[in-house]
């Protein structure tokens, strides 16, 4: 998905679900990309699933 930096200021809240929903999102500013927003939902809760089943071993 491409949003514009006024997109990211007014709409952060519809960005977010996209990304939840795995999408990534390019920023644009004045017509050209600046930058990339990713989900890592996945990679987090790898991460905490392996902390969780540490801390109750």
């Amino acid at each position: 998905m491409i949003a514009t930096a006024k997109d990211l200021r007014f709409n952060i809240a519809m960005l977010f679900d996209m990304l939840s929903k795995g999408e990534d999102i390019t920023i644009t500013y004045r017509g050209k990309p600046k930058a990339k927003l990713v989900a890592v939902e996945d990679e987090i809760n790898e991460k905490e699933s392996d902390l969780m089943l540490q801390i109750r071993a």
